[in-house]
């Protein structure tokens, strides 16, 4: 029996994982492929960014790697069963750590059925160098989800000078990264060299995941843009990253994707309809603060 491959796309909030899943999608030469999409929040937002040919089945509100894993293996399971899909492609959380999924994947219980071809890392480089001076914590996080990357996707590397670019290489060097597997632009990715999976935990410390908070909000009616995007100013501190479709007063036929990143807001009208629900994630979130927010902004207009 042939076994079902696995590809692993991980990397941090907002680094990119969802980009680059649309480019591995549309290149992809299974016939048959399945996304298991993992969000951190309690809705799914990225599977309407997606192609409807392929068959996605969500697991939020948690991570693949321990607090989602028993909803994961019985997803595992099931695609094991069915024989149905030839490629699975597992999106983790920007909050979850890789080396949990590989090492499931090593269970006699599965190495019958699936075949680990690919572990994708996506690395936001300016951020991660931001972090490294500002936030050991994080930084230390950042490193263990990309460590276990056999392809690694360098994101947004033109805003980088050329000391910069050196740091970073030297950074990923410390890794056993080489420029033989390191890319920096979806062209390049498929010609770099596989680097070999690290045979045991780089780390030597117990799984902890950074603790982050995330709040979803359901909007019910379209909203001013220029009082939303104040109100996002003012969390900005906090706010790691944001997603979702949201609805405008100054054209409240028309649906947006939002997308916020590390402070960065950005809008795409999107061409059908799908449902007003923002998620928030970051450290220390006025969670109840927010939601007062979005409910002053809802009613007022």
């Amino acid at each position: 029996m042939e076994k079902i491959k696995i590809s692993i796309l991980c990397g941090f909030l907002g680094s990119g994982k969802t980009t680059l899943l649309k480019q591995l999608l549309t290149h992809t030469t299974a016939k048959h492929p399945i996304v298991l999409m993992n969000e951190f929040g309690e809705v799914s937002i990225d599977h309407f960014l997606l192609p409807t040919t392929v068959t996605v089945q969500e697991i939020n509100n948690g991570c693949v790697c321990c607090s989602s894993k028993d909803e994961f293996c019985q997803q595992l399971e099931q695609i094991a069963k069915t024989k149905k899909w030839d490629h699975v492609y597992i999106e983790c959380s920007g909050n979850a750590l890789p080396f949990e999924i590989i090492d499931l994947l090593s269970d006699p219980q599965y190495v019958p059925y699936f075949t680990l071809e690919t572990v994708y890392g996506v690395l936001d480089a300016p951020y991660f160098l931001t972090i490294k001076k500002e936030n050991e914590e994080q930084y230390q996080f950042m490193l263990q989800q990309i460590a276990y990357a056999t392809r690694l996707l360098i994101t947004k590397s033109e805003q980088l000078s050329a000391d910069d670019l050196l740091t970073l290489s030297e950074e990923l060097g410390f890794l056993g990264f080489s420029q033989k597997e390191i890319a920096y632009d979806f062209s390049e990715l498929e010609k770099k060299q596989e680097k070999e999976l690290p045979a045991e935990n780089l780390f030597y410390q117990s799984h902890s995941h950074l603790h982050l908070q995330s709040f979803v909000y359901h909007f019910q009616h379209p909203i001013d843009q220029n009082a939303f995007v104040s109100l996002i100013e003012a969390i900005s501190p906090s706010l790691l990253r944001m997603k979702g479709f949201i609805y405008f007063t100054q054209q409240p036929e028309q649906c947006y994707v939002l997308q916020s990143v590390h402070g960065n807001l950005w809008l795409e009208p999107y061409v059908e309809d799908a449902p007003a629900n923002i998620v928030f994630i970051g450290q220390n979130l006025p969670v109840e603060k927010l939601k007062e927010q979005c409910n002053f902004l809802e009613n007022r207009w």
